[in-house]
């Protein structure tokens, strides 16, 4: 099942005796570069033979590579029993520096050039094949600049994760997993999904449920490009939005400021020179950080150890989740996992999901389609604000504002939205899991769709409908 390479050389068989390890866990992270620790007995053939920082070790499960990485350090105990643990192949990035720099372009442009200049830096071991890019800006450019001497990983992740842009590095190895040679994709989000299902009474083990409030802010001072003021200084004025906000330069939610008081906190988009554009990001940004996100959290053991024909759990990959108790029926990413090499049946994943109100998430598909929409979009989002979505799970598909409904797995759903006389910005917004026989969804006819979707079956879809407008994603 599992196999052990240093090198290229064979070190551990899970089914030859000759070929034994004292122990072996894989420790695989979203965004994170995972680890591997294994120990070896003093007797066997390689227990001399590693080097620190450039022995690779090659994990793989039937034939596809899980876990490629170095050695960082070897312990030996009482017994001399060796102790290795490696890093991943994300760390190797750390061995590279991006001289300071200033650049203005197209977000994939800079996303190649980092790893182009990683690789002209490092050994071949160290390289990585350029992937696939999801991530967009809704400017169409970036700007960004280091005036340090940082690591290529550091600038990745500063740069461009940490940045308004976000996104996840994503590392595979060919289509089947089985090239040496790693590929460095930058997604927007994850696309895979797994083949079998966790359920409450069957598969699921453990469940957390979080609310964090440390990020959470109610009112964003938004800062843009540098401004030349002309008067020579060493270090110019930012663009702000007080000239196209009534001379105040910050955004705030009222509700929030009610909720939780006033919570300020300033945000760079370095990129945006338009004051009418900045003032759209802080407030679309707002609407992701004002309330606190609940987090759900699942271990659950992997059907695979029972039945070989079930494919294993995989970490950055989506998988539906149904506990009638905690009232959970959705999809979840998987973003932790733990491999036990010697005894599988200890092995775990990790699931979470951040919850919010649809507002928070349609003003992300809004702020993407900024240069595209109309001014009755930017209307909508000025309003949207106001609002407070509560989360419902029903079958009931009579829909009001201000709920957040759950309708879980469905063949088909017609909607009939009940109107509030207000004058509010009402929003509608649900979510739905399109069943294999999924036949479509039936909705007002005068409903105007910002983007098209196509239905993906077993995918959470997401809806939001403001005055008449509607968007629609999967998640």
């Amino acid at each position: 099942m599992y196999k052990i390479h240093a090198d290229g050389v064979l070190i551990y068989d899970s089914t030859l005796e000759d070929y034994k390890i004292g122990k072996g866990e894989v420790t695989l992270e979203q965004d994170k570069s995972g680890s591997f620790v294994f120990s070896l007995y003093p007797d066997h053939f390689y227990y001399d033979r590693f080097v620190p920082l450039k022995t690779v070790i090659t994990v793989r499960k039937d034939n596809r590579i899980i876990f490629r990485g170095r050695i960082l350090n070897a312990v030996t105990d009482y017994w001399n029993n060796k102790v290795i643990t490696c890093e991943g192949e994300l760390g190797f990035l750390q061995d590279s520096i991006v001289r300071p720099y200033v650049y203005s372009g197209e977000l994939d442009v800079l996303f190649h050039q980092y790893i182009n200049i990683h690789n002209t830096q490092v050994d071949d071991f160290k390289q990585f094949k350029v992937g696939t890019v999801t991530v967009v800006d809704p400017n169409g450019y970036v700007a960004r600049s280091n005036t340090a001497y940082e690591s290529t990983l550091d600038n990745m992740t500063t740069r461009l994760l940490e940045d308004a842009t976000g996104g996840h590095l994503y590392i595979t190895h060919g289509d089947d997993g089985t090239e040496e040679i790693p590929t460095l994709h930058y997604l927007a989000d994850f696309t895979g999904t797994a083949s079998q299902t966790i359920e409450f009474g069957s598969n699921l083990r453990d469940y957390t449920k979080t609310v964090a409030a440390e990020e959470v802010a109610t009112a964003i001072i938004p800062l843009g490009a540098t401004v030349d003021d002309g008067n020579g200084d060493t270090e110019d004025p930012k663009l702000t939005i007080a000239y196209v906000n009534g001379g105040v330069d910050y955004v705030h939610s009222p509700q929030g400021v009610e909720m939780y008081g006033w919570i300020f906190k300033t945000v760079e988009w370095d990129d945006v020179h338009d004051p009418n554009l900045l003032k759209s990001k802080a407030e679309a940004y707002l609407e992701t950080i004002v309330n606190p996100p609940l987090t759900i959290e699942l271990t659950a053991l992997d059907l695979h150890l029972l039945d070989r024909s079930i494919d294993s759990f995989k970490v950055c990959e989506y998988v539906r989740v149904i506990s009638k108790p905690h009232g959970v029926n959705t999809s979840m990413l998987c973003t932790k996992q733990t491999l036990d090499l010697l005894k599988p049946e200890n092995d775990t994943i990790i699931l979470g999901q951040t919850y919010a109100s649809f507002t928070r998430a349609s003003n992300k598909v809004f702020s993407a389609m900024a240069n595209k929409m109309s001014n009755q979009i930017t209307t909508i989002n000025k309003t949207i604000n106001s609002l407070s979505v509560k989360v419902v799970e029903s079958d009931d598909t009579n829909l009001k504002p201000g709920i957040y409904q759950v309708y879980g797995e469905v063949d088909s759903l017609s909607i009939n939205l009940v109107p509030v006389d207000n004058d509010l910005a009402n929003e509608y917004c649900f979510e739905f899991i399109p069943s294999a026989s999924f036949t479509g969804l039936t909705i007002s006819p005068e409903i105007k769709w910002v983007n098209a979707s196509q239905f993906i079956a077993g995918k959470v879809h997401q809806v939001s409908i403001v005055r008449g407008v509607g968007v629609i994603f999967s998640a």
